[in-house]
């Protein structure tokens, strides 16, 4: 079944009755799910939709945060925000329907990640969660402003629980209210371009470009098909940027005045000139850039993409030097299984001015539905597309690859035996925070629930 709560008390009221009844629950608060990580195998599903309200814009200690709950999608939190020159941060390659509050708890990157070392923080300050007992518990990172009235505290007494959760995505508690880090809203963004047949190459170039300028909000860099995405909006388009597009396309992305723009635009040209990268103002005669313009504010052709090719996604962290081997490992499994080129997309964000980097690996299929369930993928071809999703994840794990949010069971039993210490934690909290194994078993822990305490011999490494 299904249920709508309106307010808050409309899920603990749920809560307590699945409890009582040992009924399973999995919350639902976007449109869009990429990973299966919503999937369940009977229980109740909690629409947390109409969970919408924004309930205040207020400063926090070193910025000013949104006060939202879990229904709340980036297109309707940056219209309201838009009037007061503040804006959440685009998650990438995620359309504006997506829920903030479930894409920032799960971690999904942001498109602005590079310039004066910003990395892929913890976008989310303060938050409220419904557990099992049936009611509300705050969370917070430590030296944050709490989700209460200011006053309370200076500065948030709350363990940050979140950052152990990695991968709970509703296996501890649902969600209910949380504090958003916003960032002013840049008058204009403009772009430099950059084309290559060689990533690596084109890659090291770049990192040395922005390390010497500090420039530019974010590179991303990606194939024709990932790049065709921010770019189409039809299947038409879509081929047709496939056919037009270079084989490797970076994007540098400035935002702010005319004139400040102007003045890093030249920067970035001139040391890419001495690093024999040429940069660009747009590429093959496309007009790109006014394209880019929406898509890093509210990405509005991502959504329709999926529908136009639907893929999985496969996401994993790196550093320079490691991208090499894991993209020919994966590149080699690609070709064992005969999967065809035009079948795999790839891209690359720089984080912290190209000390690290997320990569996607997309993997296109013909038919299937926008609510990806990788227990029920079709082939690719003669291949199991199921498998290949587990076998490609395995592959980049071990040549070196880090994945930052096991988003569904598959990828968590690959990880988490790796770290038998942590996980026997992890499961001991389950336990204590959901004793009857109600809230999304089937996330991280498959179905198997926490474990006692008492049962438990806590070792050092865990301490």
């Amino acid at each position: 079944m299904i249920l709508y709560p309106k307010t808050r008390s409309d899920l603990l009221r749920i809560i307590k009755v699945a409890s009582k009844h040992k009924i399973a629950l999995v919350p639902v608060s976007s449109e869009w799910d990429f990973h299966g990580s919503t999937v369940t195998d009977g229980g109740a599903i909690i629409d947390l939709r109409d969970l919408n309200r924004i309930e205040k814009v207020r400063p926090t200690f070193d910025g000013m945060s949104i006060d939202i709950e879990p229904g709340v999608t980036f297109q309707q939190a940056n219209e309201h925000l838009r009037s007061q020159g503040y804006r959440l941060l685009v998650p990438l390659r995620q359309p504006p329907q997506a829920s903030v509050v479930s894409t920032h708890y799960g971690k999904n990157p942001v498109l602005e990640a590079n310039k004066y070392g910003y990395h892929q923080d913890w976008m989310i300050l303060t938050y409220q969660m419904a557990i099992a007992k049936g009611i509300f518990v705050g969370f917070g990172s430590e030296g944050l402003e709490t989700v209460g009235e200011p006053g309370d505290y200076p500065y948030s007494p709350r363990a940050d629980l979140g950052r152990m959760f990695l991968g709970g995505l509703g296996s501890f508690g649902i969600v209910s209210r949380a504090t958003v880090k916003l960032k002013y809203n840049p008058p204009k963004y403009d772009y430099l371009f950059a084309t290559g047949e060689n990533l690596s190459d084109l890659l090291k170039k770049l990192r040395d470009v922005t390390l010497h300028t500090d420039a530019g909000q974010t590179v991303l860099i990606a194939d024709p098909k990932i790049l065709a995405s921010y770019l189409a909006k039809s299947r038409t388009e879509l081929e047709d940027y496939w056919n037009k597009l270079p084989t490797w396309t970076a994007i540098i992305a400035i935002a702010g005045t005319d004139e400040y723009i102007q003045t890093e635009k030249l920067d970035l040209i001139d040391e890419a000139a001495s690093n024999s990268l040429k940069l660009d103002e747009n590429i093959m005669n496309l007009d790109i850039s006014k394209i880019l313009g929406p898509e890093f504010r509210l990405t509005d052709n991502i959504g329709s993409n999926f529908d136009l090719a639907p893929h999985i996604r496969i996401e994993f962290y790196t550093t320079l030097g490691r991208l090499g081997k894991i993209r020919a490992a994966a590149n080699n499994l690609f070709k064992l299984h005969k999967i065809e080129e035009e079948k795999i997309g790839f891209m690359s964000n720089s984080i912290e001015m190209g000390r690290s980097y997320f990569c996607e690996y997309d993997i296109y299929y013909d038919g299937g539905s926008q609510k990806m369930d990788p227990d029920s993928l079709p082939n690719v071809g003669n291949v199991n597309l199921r498998e290949l999703y587990e076998k490609v994840y395995k592959t980049i794990i071990e040549a070196g690859g880090v994945i930052n949010m096991p988003r569904n069971p598959i990828i968590a039993d690959l990880i988490y035996p790796r770290i038998p210490n942590y996980y026997e934690m992890m499961r001991v909290l389950k336990y204590c925070l959901d004793p009857k194994n109600i809230m999304h078993p089937r996330a991280v822990f498959a179905g198997r629930g926490g474990i006692e305490p008492k049962t438990v011999q806590i070792t050092r490494e865990v301490v």
